[in-house]
């Protein structure tokens, strides 16, 4: 086990808790000492065991091969619960309380495999006692398809400084349709996260949370009507809308949010015009418009964003002359530009920008690497030996000896 300064990441499995495990809070010297915990290969132990569990913690959860979680990083704690094994018809809801109770001052709280009659039960019980997870502003609820209003209610009567929640992959939209109800009631939210949830049409509920800073709505097909509800959320200077089935009309109601500066519209159907909408929006930081169709003349209206760091246009059919046009763009430090049918000429024209730090140019037609051996400046550059060949990569890695080669 490796030890450094900051936190602790701890996977604890029930088999080997079951003989002579101690119960309650470890102290810093006994970390490295707590012999009834056996690891995962790839645990990292960085810091003091902030707490642990008992074989006789984990029987009263009723679980089999529970496993257990905990990430302490200085004074903050971040703790998945993983209920896959919590056998609800034998469960002592009584110590699932007890347990919720003792992390009090958790910041973060995840969630996995849910069994929403036992933690509804549990939460039902916390609220009555005017229970707080007074530090608690996190929380992840992803990839529970039986998530459902109430017990998302009894988390927002214990958490009242929550302000983060991930609900990807909930079901949102086939489930109880009180849910996305309740979702929108949280008023205290400045973040929310709700990928993959077929949300379509339902995502005209959306725009009534208007506090959102930060919002990830990408996968749920919501198309320009969808767009259309999202762009009236002014607040939002985050926002990724990735594989949504937009098209210009809809990039050109997202161009109308001034307030953002980090924004994902990747996947779409925009093309040149609806490039050219994205490239009036003034405040605009990090852009990731990959896998659409905006061409060599999309390109060119991107290429005229002055504040841009971060850019993201691959797959984009740019070609050669797109690249000439990215090339200008001088306060880019990070550029990905992969798959655009690009060759000698455009990795010329991309060689001279030398503000770079970040290059991803793989599956393009580049061959050699007389101009892309000249980026001393790069800290990493994607590109594989398919695209160059094996000598060629080699060659490359020598040419460039400070630089970290993704191939």
């Amino acid at each position: 086990m490796k030890s450094k300064a900051y936190g602790l990441l701890l996977s604890l499995f029930v088999p080997f808790l079951c003989e002579g495990a101690n119960s309650g809070a470890a102290s810093a010297g006994a970390a490295h000492a707590a012999a009834p915990f056996d690891t995962t290969p790839d645990e990292v132990i960085t810091g003091p065991l902030a707490d642990h569990l008992s074989a006789e913690d984990l029987r009263a959860l009723g679980a089999t091969s529970l496993r257990m979680h905990a990430l302490a990083v200085s004074s903050q704690y971040t703790l998945t619960f993983n209920m896959e094994t919590v056998k609800e018809d034998n469960v002592d809801i009584d110590h699932v309380v007890a347990f919720l109770r003792k992390r009090k001052h958790i910041k973060e709280l995840k969630i996995t495999h849910m069994k929403v009659d036992v933690l509804e039960k549990a939460l039902t019980q916390l609220v009555a006692e005017k229970f707080k997870f007074d530090n608690l502003v996190s929380l992840d609820l992803s990839g529970n398809p039986h998530l459902t209003g109430e017990v998302l209610h009894l988390f927002t009567q214990t958490t009242p400084r929550l302000h983060s929640l991930n609900v990807d992959n909930c079901k949102i939209d086939s489930g109880p349709g009180h849910l996305l109800a309740t979702i929108t009631d949280m008023s205290h939210l400045t973040a929310l996260s709700i990928r993959f949830n077929h949300l379509r049409h339902s995502a005209d509920l959306i725009r009534f949370m208007s506090q959102l800073t930060t919002l990830d709505i990408s996968f749920n097909n919501i198309g320009d009507e969808g767009a259309y509800s999202v762009s009236r959320m002014k607040n939002l200077t985050t926002l990724n809308i990735r594989g949504n089935n937009i098209g210009d009309e809809g990039a050109e109601l997202i161009s109308g949010m001034n307030n953002l500066t980090s924004l994902d519209i990747s996947q779409n159907n925009i093309g040149s015009a609806g490039a050219g909408f994205i490239s009036r929006m003034p405040h605009l930081i990090t852009l990731n418009i990959d896998i659409n169709n905006i061409g060599s003349a999309g390109a060119a209206s991107i290429g005229q964003m002055p504040h841009l760091t971060t850019l993201y246009v691959g797959y984009s059919h740019i070609g050669d002359a797109g690249a000439a046009s990215i090339s200008r763009m001088k306060n880019l430090t990070t550029l990905s530009i992969t798959g655009n049918n690009i060759g000698p000429a455009g990795a010329e024209f991309i060689s001279h920008m030398n503000h770079l730090t970040t290059l991803y140019i793989g599956d393009n037609k580049i061959h050699g690497i007389a101009f892309i051996s000249q980026m001393r400046g790069l800290k990493i550059l994607g590109i594989s030996a398919r695209d160059i060949g094996d000598a060629r990569l080699d060659l490359l890695k020598k040419k460039l000896p400070n630089t970290r080669i993704h191939s």
